[in-house]
C-alpha cells in the first residue's frame, strides 16, 4: 500500500531507485528488453550503444518529460515537474 507519505528521515525511499553500479545494471535490463522490443536478438554493440545513452547527462526535467511522454505520451504534469525541480 502506497500511503503518499514521505519516509523518515535517513530511511530509503522506496519510490527513488538506487543502484550500485547503475551502468551494469542498466545493460542487463537492456539486454532483457531491447529483443522484445526489437522482437529480434540484439548485438552485444547495439545495447553498449544504448547503455551509453542511458549514461549520457540527463537533468530532471528531461528524465521527467521522458517518462511522461512515454507513459501517457503527453506533457509533464505539475507534480510531476515538482518531483523533478
Amino acid at each position: 500500500k502506497v500511503s503518499g507519505e514521505k519516509p523518515a528521515r535517513g530511511t530509503h525511499d522506496p519510490w527513488v531507485p538506487v543502484s550500485k553500479d547503475a551502468r551494469a545494471d542498466a545493460a542487463r535490463l537492456l539486454r532483457r528488453f531491447l529483443p522484445k522490443a526489437f522482437r529480434r536478438p540484439v548485438a552485444d554493440s547495439l545495447v553498449a550503444e544504448y547503455v551509453n545513452r542511458a549514461h549520457a547527462a540527463l537533468d530532471p526535467h528531461a528524465i521527467a518529460s521522458r517518462i511522461s511522454y512515454f507513459l501517457w505520451n503527453c506533457p509533464p504534469d505539475d507534480a510531476l515537474l515538482a518531483a523533478a525541480k
